[in-house]
């Protein structure tokens, strides 16, 4: 690895956020770059319920609307749909308390540090790697009180759990559908088919 500088833009249209300039050193085959960031609670992106706003009532539920150019607001990136990329991320949240992406699950485990200063109880980190190059505006968090039903091997639902049944048996025929889909166009390229209500 090879520190490097960076720069911010100056704001010009606060909806579209600051540009990030890295000069590269000369390099003849490719190069990986790494950006560690954060982003903020207020990120046009991301969606907080409080708990009184869930089904349960007991705890919050996080989910992210990225169209049309809101996942500059979550992650640095090119935001624009003629743009994609793959991405890999590694969420950390308090037990009992579920992550899932849109993307492929790699790990999950119990996190035995606490991920940063204050925070309490228990932990579960979780990996994930979209290896499709996909629009940005497509890349999506929900972090929440989740469970799953397996419609197939390779298609699930995820959901509350006082309404995931009721959606695994809504969803029911998701693997039929896929099928015809891929005898219509090929391949599904993506290898899970995972829903979310």
């Amino acid at each position: 690895e090879i520190p490097t500088h960076h720069a911010l833009d100056e704001v010009k249209y606060q909806a579209l956020g600051r540009g990030l300039r890295i000069p590269l050193p000369e390099f003849t085959d490719e190069m990986v770059v790494r950006v560690k960031y954060s982003t903020s609670p207020d990120a046009s992106a991301l969606q907080w319920l409080t708990p009184p706003q869930t089904k349960s009532g007991k705890h919050p539920y996080l989910f992210s609307q990225c169209q049309a150019i809101h996942a500059r607001s979550m992650l640095p990136c090119q935001d624009s749909p003629s743009n994609k990329a793959s991405y890999r991320a590694v969420i950390q949240v308090p037990k009992p308390l579920v992550c899932v992406m849109s993307a492929v699950s790699e790990a999950t485990a119990d996190f035995t540090r606490l991920p940063f200063e204050g925070a309490q109880g228990e932990w579960v980190q979780y990996q994930w790697y979209q290896k499709v190059p996909i629009a940005t505006y497509l890349i999506a968090i929900t972090v929440g009180e989740l469970e799953s039903r397996d419609l197939s091997p390779r298609c699930r639902v995820w959901a509350e759990p006082s309404v995931v049944d009721a959606g695994a048996w809504e969803f029911a025929e998701t693997e039929q559908f896929l099928q015809v889909a891929e005898d219509i166009c090929g391949e599904y390229r993506w290898g899970r088919y995972d829903l979310l209500i």
